[in-house]
């Protein structure tokens, strides 16, 4: 298997499980609405919701509704993104070995597997899944009230007060989305430094998928080399993968030179109008328009910098 055979290998399989757990998050939020909506005609009808009844207590009704059941689906995300978490390590590692026996004499390591289980269940961010998903209910709930408020004083029918609700839920859905695919990725991610260091493989290289798609932090890490014992993060949704560095592996071409041989076109795509009229002006390299940083929590950070921190832009 080649190395970029093995990369691709890796990343669909972590872009399938990502759009199996899409799918179960999204009936989650389909289900909210429902209830929601149901408890709106439960207690209204068809009737536009009188404005004493908000005063009687009814937006603090919805909204304890809405929070109670925003608490669910924090549950039931995290029990999701967990189950995710399971399988992507467990290819990970599985893979890996199977790469590794091919690529290296020895057969002696034999990486901790329960080590590598304790990353299930663990955010990124230092913080429990459920934790990190319950974040979400306060500024979801901070947004519905504000809606239905306006919609109960224009006297709005239930239905478009639904649709009110419905439209704040959304940013919760899009951020349990984003913490869904990043807290995979970064237990595939961590699952295989693990194995690599217990393997005695002191370096990975970055894979990334060289497309027009593909963003420009990724586009400048393709090919870099890094420590196995080191974290590197670029962006949350980030599909890019690890290989592990044996010896006698041909070198991997890095996205810097792979970016000097794009048409024009797709160049301008990737950098966008301002920093590819300052590339083509040979001012800067592909990777000028990249900075790091360190976190705690993100390990060595990679983003693109803003055009005014680039000298003499």
């Amino acid at each position: 298997m080649t190395p970029e055979q093995f990369a691709n290998l890796q990343r669909d399989f972590l872009i399938r499980t990502e759009k199996q757990s899409a799918i179960l998050l999204d009936a989650e939020f389909a289900r909210l609405k429902r209830e929601i909506t149901d408890f709106l005609i439960q207690t209204t009808g068809n009737r536009t919701v009188p404005v004493n009844l908000y005063v009687a207590g009814y937006l603090e009704r919805i909204l304890l509704l809405l929070e109670n059941k925003l608490d669910v689906i924090g549950l039931s995300a995290a029990r999701i993104v967990s189950r995710a978490q399971t399988n992507v390590i467990n290819f990970a590692s599985g893979e890996l070995k199977k790469y590794l026996k091919l690529k290296i004499e020895s057969s002696i390591f034999s990486p901790d597997r329960e080590a590598i289980r304790g990353l299930i269940g663990r955010a990124f961010e230092g913080k429990s899944l459920q934790t990190v998903f319950k974040r979400m209910t306060k500024p979801v709930a901070d947004r519905a009230r504000v809606e239905l408020i306006e919609g109960f004083a224009l006297g709005e029918s239930n239905a478009a007060i639904a649709k009110r609700i419905s439209d704040a839920t959304g940013m919760a859905r899009y951020r349990a989305m984003t913490i869904s695919r990043t807290e995979q990725n970064e237990a595939y991610r961590a699952a295989s430094r693990e194995f690599m260091q217990e393997a005695d493989i002191q370096q990975y290289v970055w894979m990334s998928v060289l497309d027009p798609r593909t963003c420009l932090t990724c586009w400048s890490l393709h090919g870099r080399k890094f420590k196995s014992s080191k974290k590197v993060f670029s962006h949350p949704n980030c599909k890019c993968v690890m290989l592990p560095l044996v010896k006698n592996q041909p070198d991997i071409i890095t996205g810097a030179e792979h970016f000097g041989r794009l048409e024009i076109g797709y160049q301008k795509q990737i950098l966008g109008a301002k920093r590819f009229e300052i590339f083509q002006q040979r001012k800067f390299g592909l990777n000028d328009f990249v900075g790091k940083s360190k976190s705690k929590e993100f390990g060595e950070k990679y983003f693109v910098k803003n055009l005014s921190d680039l000298p003499e832009s």
